[in-house]
């Protein structure tokens, strides 16, 4: 069984932004470690509900630093296959380790 990290990315009164992105990629980036398979980064715009507006983009930053996290199943959810066989998969599938 496979098992992944699902991130929101809250923000509350008491964290700031930056606090938010060093917390969520620190956990990220450690996930690794710990056994986990993949990290899941859900998308929201305007909103302190959720701080990350382009998901492929946090994604292909972690893909980079880690050996065997898939940061294309991430990339994957929900987005527009278009988009992402135009511009996100090529420009993610050098820095995922072929992953």
């Amino acid at each position: 069984m496979d098992f992944g990290l699902f991130f929101l990315m809250q923000r509350d009164d008491a964290w700031s932004e930056r606090a938010v992105y060093d917390s969520v990629l620190e956990q990220m980036l450690v996930a690794e470690s710990l056994g986990y398979h993949s990290v899941w980064i859900a998308e929201h715009h305007f909103s302190d509900y959720g701080l990350c507006p382009a998901p492929p983009v946090l994604a292909s930053f972690v893909a980079a630093r880690t050996a065997t996290l898939p940061g294309l199943d991430t990339a994957l959810a929900l987005r527009s296959m278009r988009l992402f066989a135009d511009e996100v998969a090529p420009a993610m599938t050098p820095v995922a380790h072929g992953a």
